[in-house]
């Protein structure tokens, strides 16, 4: 299965970066996590591991498998209890009144 949906930040392309590539602030912009923590040494980058915690409490490692500042952070499912694999691709892009971001997760 794949799903996309895209959303349009009134901010310029590094601030978007920025706040997308802090894991601490995945709970503001992504209902399904409570919490994120990076479980690898700082600071984020290639092989890192970030585990999330559902509202529920069920927790999700994902390894980082790109990033490309301020364009690119692409992560891999390797630990869950919900799902076997997923893929899940953030693709920053410059717009006339601020950044799209296109989520796309396979």
């Amino acid at each position: 299965m794949n799903m996309t949906s895209s959303v349009l930040v009134k901010s310029n392309l590094e601030s978007a970066w920025a706040f997308l590539a802090d894991e601490s602030n995945a709970a503001r912009w992504d209902r399904s996590v409570a919490r994120a923590e990076l479980v690898s040494l700082p600071p984020l980058r290639v092989g890192s591991i970030v585990r999330t915690t559902a509202p529920s409490g069920i927790k999700q490692e994902f390894r980082v498998d790109e990033i490309s500042s301020p364009h690119v952070l692409r992560f891999s499912l390797v630990r869950s209890s919900l799902f076997r694999t997923a893929q899940l691709t953030f693709t920053l892009m410059p717009v006339e009144d601020g950044v799209c971001i296109t989520h796309r997760i396979s």
